[in-house]
């Protein structure tokens, strides 16, 4: 079973806008002029920085916080698929993760709002961390909100820092040692971090910059109990994840943090640009039984 875990890239290979005009605009909303991102300051820092800053006429903090998350959600809601998008729904990948708050991958309004069934569990208005969209046999998981719901965006530091509280109590109410359960019938997919453990993970347009710190973490507690199963002599059955970049788009560190984390790095050093990138991988992965040959 395969998952593949999508970030920005394959929208931003036909968008009519990208992630640096909408940060000019949001930053224009609040009032503040036009202050390009610092390049050093990860983006939720940035988010908080101008929330902080905003000359905003709402009544209170939060207020202002939701104002700020709906109209990045009208931008996203402006986007449509494309032919890299259409293709990737055609391989029959049932999970798709991404941190795309878009409706792209559903390609349309036709889509079932699901949660796992997991009775203590309650509904999630404020996260995305058990709940998915159903569409045509295929799962998309928002694991950082969606559009259509914008209190669930996870934009500023705050809210990453809250989404890594819930995923935390998740994992230590099923127990570390499920994660990696040998036993099928324990491979129930409550939450998408389940994906991580139960299946070979596929990472593609996603830069896995040092801001993403829920998805870090969640790598991280992958590679820990791995290593500390293995020095334990305790049996598991671990997955394969895959990082998928172009040549020249990942440094040294990069390289070592994935081997670090047993993340397999696919370098491909034939495509001449993104969009053939996506494409070169897209076929691999539709084809080959090993991508990483």
């Amino acid at each position: 079973m395969a998952t593949i875990f999508l970030g920005n890239g394959i929208n931003r290979t036909e968008s009519l806008f990208s992630w640096s005009d909408l940060l000019t605009e949001l930053v224009e909303k609040c009032g503040l002029g036009k202050i390009p991102p610092p390049p050093e300051m990860p983006f939720p820092l940035f988010f908080e920085s101008i929330l902080l800053r905003s000359k905003t006429s709402e009544p209170d903090l939060s207020s202002a916080d939701f104002s700020l998350r709906t109209f990045v959600a009208d931008m996203c809601l402006k986007l449509t698929p494309n032919d890299l998008s259409r293709k990737l729904a055609s391989l029959g990948i049932r999970d798709i993760v991404t941190t795309n708050y878009d409706y792209v991958l559903e390609d349309g309004p036709n889509r079932t709002l699901r949660q796992s069934a997991d009775p203590d569990i309650g509904p999630e208005t404020d996260y995305r961390i058990h709940t998915y969209n159903q569409i045509e046999g295929r799962r998309i998981w928002h694991i950082h909100g969606e559009a259509g719901y914008p209190r669930t965006m996870v934009l500023g530091h705050d809210m990453y820092a809250r989404n890594i509280s819930k995923m935390s109590a998740y994992v230590e109410k099923r127990g570390y040692d499920r994660l990696f359960a040998e036993n099928p019938s324990s491979k129930n997919t409550i939450c998408w971090m389940d994906l991580l453990f139960h299946s070979d993970v596929h990472i593609i347009g996603f830069a896995l910059d040092y801001s993403e710190i829920d998805v870090w973490w969640a790598l991280n507690l992958r590679a820990r109990l791995i290593k500390d199963f293995s020095l334990t002599g305790r049996s598991f059955q671990s997955n394969r994840v895959f990082y998928h970049m172009r040549k020249g788009a990942v440094t040294s560190e990069m390289e070592m943090l994935m081997e670090s984390h047993f993340i397999e790095t696919i370098i491909d050093d034939q495509s001449p640009d993104y969009s053939s990138h996506y494409r070169r991988v897209l076929d691999r992965i539709q084809t080959s039984s090993d991508p990483a040959e």
